[in-house]
C-alpha cells in the first residue's frame, strides 16, 4: 500500500468519511452522519481554503506581510524597512555595505571662556554667515554689564532665529574652578552642501574674540559619506541616510562592512508557518469529493505534496504524519527560518504556491453543480448520481 493511500485509511478511521464512506454511513442530502463526518465541499469552500494555504505562505517567504531589514554591524550602517512602499513583487536583496566615511555636518566650536568676563569691547558688534551663495549680517549690542556667557547666548539666539540652516548653541564647562561658556555654531545637515563662513564685519572682532572662526580642535568640516554597494563604484551621498531599494532605508553609522539582509521577522515566520500548517491541515480535513471530482483532485494534490517532500519539510522542523497531515515541531521550525533553510526549499513553496493557485481561482478542482430536481427546480445534493467515492480514484 502506497504512504497516499496509508494517508487516506488513516483519515478515514478518523471520521472524516468524506474521503470514502464505510459502509451504510454514507450521509444524505449533505447531513452528517458523525461528529467529523464532512459535508459536500462547494468550490467556494476549495476557493477559500486555497485562498488561506497561499496567504500563510506568502507572509512566510516574505512574498506578503511585513519585510523587515536586518544588519551584521550597527557600528557600520543600520537599516530600516518602509513598507508602504517596498515592491512586493521585488523584495530588497541581501545586500553588502563598505563605508569608506560617513558624512558629517559643519561644526565651528568656539574657545573656552571664562563666563563672567568679557574679551570684547562694549558696542555695536556685527557679523557675518554666508551659506548657500547668501551672506546674512547679525549685529550684537555689548554693554559694558554683559559678560562672555551672554554675549554668547545672544549671539546664538540671532543665529538660530534666523533660520538660516545654520545652529548655535553655548556649553558650560569648568576650568581651573571657574566656570567656561563655549559658542557652537554648526550646520543643520550633513555634507559639502551645507558647508558656510562665519567671520567678522568691517571693525568687529566678535568671532574672533568667542573663537567661532572654526580654528579649534573640535571643529569638524563638512563632508560627504562614500560608500559602495556590492563591490560596486564608490557613491557619494550628502547625507547618511541612503536608499538601497524601494522602501529599504539605510543609515550610515561608520567606516567598515556590513551585511544587510531582508526578511520576515522570526516570530511573523512562526505565526505564518502555524497558520500555513493549519490551512493545509483544514484544507485536508475538510475536502469532501462526495459533490464532484475536483475536490478528489485537490485532496490527492495535497497528500501527494505532503508525503513527497516529506524528507525536506522534517528538516525544517514540519513532520508529515500517518494521515498525512502536518505537524510543526516549534524548535526545529524555529531555526530554519532564523538560518533560512525554509526559504531554500523552492521545490515545494512552488509546488504548495501552484496547488494554493488552482485552488483559489478554482480551475482545475472546480466541481460540477449537483443535478437539479425537476420537480422542485432545486440542486439536488442527495442525489446519489451526484457522489464520487475517492478511494476509487485513488487505489
Amino acid at each position: 500500500m502506497t504512504i497516499r493511500s496509508m494517508a487516506l485509511n488513516h483519515l478515514r478511521a478518523e471520521g472524516y468519511h468524506g474521503i470514502g464512506f464505510p459502509g451504510s454511513s454514507r450521509p444524505q442530502g449533505g447531513a452528517r452522519s458523525g461528529a467529523n463526518q464532512n459535508v459536500p465541499q462547494t468550490n467556494a469552500e476549495i476557493r477559500g481554503a486555497g485562498q488561506a494555504i497561499s496567504k500563510a505562505l506568502g507572509t512566510l517567504t516574505g512574498k506578503t506581510g511585513e519585510i523587515q531589514g536586518r544588519t551584521s554591524d550597527a557600528a557600520v550602517a543600520t537599516v530600516a524597512v518602509n513598507n508602504s512602499r517596498t515592491i512586493k513583487s521585488m523584495p530588497p536583496q541581501d545586500t553588502t555595505i563598505n563605508v569608506h566615511q560617513v558624512a558629517q555636518a559643519q561644526t565651528n566650536v568656539g574657545e573656552a571662556l571664562t563666563a563672567s568676563s568679557r574679551n570684547v569691547t562694549a558696542g555695536t558688534h556685527s557679523f557675518e554667515i554666508e551659506a548657500n551663495g547668501t551672506t546674512h549680517t547679525f549685529n550684537i549690542n555689548v554693554s559694558d554689564s554683559d559678560n562672555n556667557a551672554t554675549i554668547q547666548r545672544r549671539m546664538a539666539a540671532a543665529i538660530n532665529d534666523a533660520d538660516i540652516g545654520i545652529t548655535a548653541s553655548v556649553r558650560t564647562g569648568t576650568e581651573n574652578g571657574a566656570t567656561t561658556t563655549t559658542l557652537t555654531v554648526a550646520a543643520a545637515r550633513t555634507g559639502t552642501d551645507s558647508e558656510f563662513t562665519i567671520r567678522d564685519a568691517a571693525g568687529s572682532g566678535l568671532v574672533k574674540a568667542m573663537g567661532v572662526n572654526g580654528l579649534t580642535d573640535e571643529s569638524r568640516e563638512a563632508r560627504n559619506a562614500m560608500y559602495t554597494v556590492n563591490g560596486g563604484e564608490v557613491r557619494t551621498s550628502q547625507s547618511n541616510e541612503v536608499n538601497i531599494a524601494a522602501g529599504a532605508n539605510v543609515t550610515l553609522t561608520g567606516a567598515g562592512e556590513a551585511q544587510i539582509t531582508f526578511g520576515r521577522s522570526s516570530e511573523q515566520a512562526m505565526t505564518a508557518a502555524r497558520d500555513l500548517v493549519n490551512a493545509v491541515n483544514s484544507a485536508i480535513r475538510g475536502t469532501n469529493p462526495n459533490d464532484g471530482r475536483g475536490s478528489a483532485r485537490f485532496l490527492n494534490d495535497l497528500i501527494s505534496m505532503n508525503t513527497n517532500f516529506s524528507p525536506s519539510l522534517s528538516r525544517v522542523g514540519i513532520q508529515v504524519q500517518g494521515n498525512g497531515q502536518l505537524a510543526i515541531n516549534e524548535t526545529r521550525l524555529q531555526a530554519a527560518i532564523e538560518d533560512g533553510s525554509f526559504d531554500r526549499m523552492s521545490g515545494l513553496i512552488n509546488r504548495m504556491e501552484r496547488i494554493s493557485s488552482n485552488a483559489a481561482n478554482t480551475r482545475h478542482y472546480a466541481n460540477a453543480p449537483p443535478p437539479v430536481n425537476v420537480r422542485t427546480n432545486n440542486f439536488d445534493f442527495g442525489n446519489t448520481n451526484n457522489s464520487w467515492m475517492m478511494m476509487d480514484l485513488f487505489m
